[in-house]
């Protein structure tokens, strides 16, 4: 009957049976008063109910708490992660990879790919045009773009 009962639980209890409670009581003693008491001899089964729902409801708010407080963890796991990934995007410098360049001479030179926004002078693109780009110091002058962009750039 009073397995898993706290000290303000069986409080609770010798309260609603009309007892007198001194806060220095122990959960010994409230239990005790509690046994002792006229109104529970007389109705053992309704009281003995009535704490353990008290019981239970105090295990379900803690289960929900905790799953809450669960949750709350999970959510900043995944916004760390998020931001992580934010950051590694943004030192990656918008990098796609490496490809194999080969030059007018026939070397063969690894450059890599970022992708970037070009915005002609001369009005025949109103807006900027996202294209890939090999970088490479020993090509400098070499890079790939578009079909659109290079047509863009013939006109």
């Amino acid at each position: 009957m009073f397995r898993g009962a706290r000290k303000e639980e069986l409080t609770l209890i010798a309260d609603e049976l009309g007892e007198i409670i001194n806060p220095e009581m122990k959960v010994l003693d409230l239990k005790n008063l509690i046994l002792n008491s006229d109104k529970y001899k007389t109705d053992k089964v309704f009281i003995d109910d009535y704490l353990d729902s008290i019981i239970a409801d105090r295990k379900s708010k803690e289960e929900q708490e905790r799953l809450t407080e669960q949750s709350k963890l999970e959510f900043e796991k995944i916004k760390l992660e998020q931001i992580k990934l934010e950051i590694e995007l943004d030192n990656s410098n918008d990098e796609f990879g490496k490809i194999t360049l080969s030059s007018a001479f026939g070397e063969n030179v690894e450059a890599k790919l970022i992708k970037t926004s070009i915005t002609l002078d001369n009005n025949s693109l109103n807006h900027p045009m996202d294209c890939l780009v090999a970088i490479t110091d020993k090509l400098n002058a070499e890079a790939l773009i578009p079909p659109s962009l290079y047509e863009a750039l013939c006109s």
